[in-house]
């Protein structure tokens, strides 16, 4: 009878200081709150977000070209559509004179 009260008492004092720890962990300003910039859990997911947002910032600064390279890359398009359509016209002359 003394294990089953032991056992008990046990089971008593670990419920007793489990259900008010949990509710101080998981409160807003506890240590695994879910709002942005508090507690651990809310610190670690603002950080890991700001890095985020800059290796973004960071990404779209190295692939979205710039105006010169827009217009290189126009020029560029412009001569191709120019070889090509001086290739064809060569390439009817022939035609025309065969």
């Amino acid at each position: 009878m003394s294990s089953a009260r032991n056992v008990f008492c046990a089971m008593v004092v670990v419920v007793a200081v489990a259900v008010p720890l949990s509710g101080w962990v998981a409160s807003e300003g506890g240590p695994l709150s879910p709002q942005a910039g508090h507690g651990i859990v809310g610190g670690l997911v603002a950080h890991l977000k700001q890095q985020d947002d800059e290796n973004e910032v960071r990404e779209i600064a190295e692939h979205h070209p710039s105006r010169e390279d827009k217009e290189q890359a126009r020029e560029q398009a412009e001569g191709v559509a120019l070889e090509e359509a001086q290739a064809e016209e060569q390439e009817q002359r022939q035609r025309e004179a065969s």
